[in-house]
């Protein structure tokens, strides 16, 4: 019931932030798995976390259940603006795990280093500084799906929020200059 209702407020949103949480940071690692993925949707502003591979997933041992999710995310994201903190990261497991890819229309570490090249561009901080964001991180045990999973999948869903909604400030930053929008539109 739950993938229902994700998938109507997934196809009904324009703009969507995108993550993954993973068993590490090299996809070719023995053993290395896609932990779970998550979404931050305009349409209602929630933000899902949905289980692939981390310990509690009911698809954990469904490889072919992942593969239809992820093919019918992919399908359905055409044509929308996805957004990313990094993405390219993301965007490389995915391909190697699941064959496929969502077209990034926007990375907000990106989009940051055009604004300001001489300031830190990790999520967090940018959440901190131009949202107010509280401080939201875990441990590196909660990160990689071995801890707390009610903390794991909230820090997934906190990290899809703040990067939807830098977007919304970077994204009005660049545009306003042309130069910067010819540079980030157009050379990256």
């Amino acid at each position: 019931d739950q993938w229902n209702v994700f998938i109507k407020e997934f196809t009904d949103s324009e703009e969507i932030g995108a993550d993954i949480e993973t068993t590490g940071l090299d996809e070719n690692a023995p053993g290395a798995q896609i932990n779970s993925i998550q979404f931050s949707l305009s349409s209602t502003d929630k933000n899902w976390s949905l289980p692939l591979c981390v310990r509690d997933s009911p698809w954990r041992d469904k490889p072919d259940v992942r593969q239809m999710f992820m093919d019918t995310l992919f399908e359905l994201s055409k044509g929308k603006v996805i957004i990313g903190q990094n993405f390219k990261f993301d965007n490389r497991w995915i391909k190697k795990k699941y064959g496929g890819k969502f077209h990034l229309s926007f990375d907000t570490m990106l989009a940051h280093h055009i604004l300001d090249e001489n300031s830190p561009h990790g999520l967090k901080e940018m959440a901190s500084e131009f949202c107010n964001a509280p401080s939201y991180d875990v441990d590196l045990k909660t990160k990689l799906g071995l801890g707390d999973l009610e903390k794991f999948y909230k820090y997934g869903c906190w990290d899809t929020h703040w990067t939807r909604q830098l977007y919304y400030i970077f994204r009005k930053r660049i545009i306003a200059d042309a130069t910067q929008r010819r540079l980030f539109y157009k050379l990256v």
